[in-house]
């Protein structure tokens, strides 16, 4: 099997340009379904790690991204400005079980899931974020995504947040290194920016977008005070890619994914307070797709919402 047009188009239901369809094609993603014995096998797996004991995702983690952002940072300084230093770490484990479309795959190639990111991001920058002059990404990491995002678009302002200071190293060299990567068009600026802290004197420029990657997985379920805070922004759409739990259907499938985000402490209710909020017209949910998941759960479903009161660009 093989990634194509065709898959891309529905995980997505967009009609996708010659350019990604190009993309998608050079990459040549392919991969196998799991026979039965397999199937089985990391079923088991699944179970095995509900049952297990290990460090949840939170407050306690935030060491660990420190280390990691800032061995992507000293790399990159170090590396005749690589942007390929900035991927993260997790992307270069090799290959294994990934989900999709209701079924387990196993890739062929090693970089299967860094290249299908390369899908995603090129999508959300053609057809999510371009009409906006303003892109933050909240909980940035690497900032591997912005620089995906700033070659494929002009005379953007990015600006990048995270709870640790090597986030703010990256875009700061970004910026000051900008003519010399191709980015001369743009600009970059960062700050620090706790979940678990919220600074609520942090305004949002009007009219901007907000991306969250990953990022709100950590904080399980206490999201109520930055939802107030993304709910107090003026003139604000925001697009997820976050672990939706809430978009798991009650199969064998689902549910084990649902198990273990539950056991692992991913973000959960912070998106079921979204639907809450769409049905009492308060906010307006404008995309709401899962699009692919690693071995344990669905890492990568969008949800693009904007409040009511806004007028969108």
């Amino acid at each position: 099997m093989l990634i194509n047009k065709e898959i891309i188009e529905s995980l997505f239901s967009l009609n996708l340009s010659e350019d990604i369809t190009e993309l998608i094609d050079s990459l040549e993603l392919g991969y196998k379904y799991l026979d039965l014995a397999d199937r089985d096998d990391h079923i088991l797996k699944c179970i095995q790690h509900i049952s297990e004991e290990f460090i949840p995702s939170g407050e306690l983690r935030k060491p660990i991204w420190q280390k990691g952002w800032d061995e992507n940072y000293t790399a990159f300084i170090n590396g005749d400005l690589d942007t390929n230093d900035l991927l993260p770490h997790y992307y270069k484990r090799g290959k294994s079980i990934m989900r999709l479309q209701g079924k387990y795959i196993f890739p062929n190639d090693d970089y299967f899931e860094a290249k299908f990111l390369s899908i995603i991001q090129a999508i959300l920058a053609e057809n999510f974020l371009d009409k906006y002059q303003n892109i933050y990404e909240l909980g940035a990491g690497p900032c591997h995504n912005v620089i995906s995002f700033a070659k494929k678009l002009k005379n953007k302002n990015f600006y990048v947040t995270d709870w640790v200071d090597p986030t703010i190293k990256i875009i700061k060299h970004i910026e000051q290194n900008k003519k010399a990567l191709g980015f001369n068009s743009h600009s970059f600026d960062g700050r620090i920016f706790n979940y678990f802290n919220i600074d609520k004197q942090f305004i949002i420029e009007e009219g901007s977008v907000v991306i969250t990657w990953g990022s709100m997985e950590q904080i399980g379920t206490q999201y109520e005070e930055l939802l107030k805070f993304f709910l107090s922004q003026p003139n604000v759409d925001f697009i997820h890619i976050e672990p939706t739990l809430e978009l798991y259907s009650n199969n064998l499938f689902d549910q084990l994914a649902l198990q273990y985000s539950i056991k692992r402490n991913y973000l959960n209710g912070y998106f079921t307070e979204l639907f809450k909020l769409e049905s009492e017209n308060k906010i307006n949910i404008t995309y709401k797709k899962r699009i692919i998941g690693s071995a344990y759960h669905d890492g990568w479903s969008i949800v693009c919402w904007g409040k009511n009161n806004t007028t969108h660009n």
